[in-house]
């Protein structure tokens, strides 16, 4: 199997996990790094999930409101932060949602 790239420092769009998965943006803070991560830093995480209105397939949308918005002009949030876009006429799938956290 081909490994992802470690993801980078601010935020990222991300694919789903699995088929049928939520995308995601990812905000990781300045000095949040795979390397730092294996050393013992530890992050606190946010999960952030949107409102009705973000609802569809741009996962762009997920910035518009709350913390996605602050994390995306602040580069030291203090969070790494995972805000998953949810389908348009669906609702949150618990599984789905504790996939994006374990990973």
């Amino acid at each position: 199997p081909v490994l992802a790239a470690p993801p980078k420092e601010g935020q990222h769009p991300q694919e789903a996990l699995d088929p049928g998965g939520y995308p995601y943006q990812l905000f990781l803070p300045r000095g949040t790094t795979i390397r730092n991560e294996r050393k013992g830093a530890r992050w606190p995480l946010m999960i952030f999930l949107h409102g009705s209105g973000e609802r569809g397939d741009d996962v762009a949308r997920v910035k518009v409101h709350g913390p996605p918005k602050v994390a995306d002009r602040d580069p030291n949030f203090p969070f790494i932060l995972a805000s998953p876009l949810l389908p348009a006429e669906e609702d949150w799938d618990t599984a789905k949602l504790d996939r994006i956290v374990k990973h």
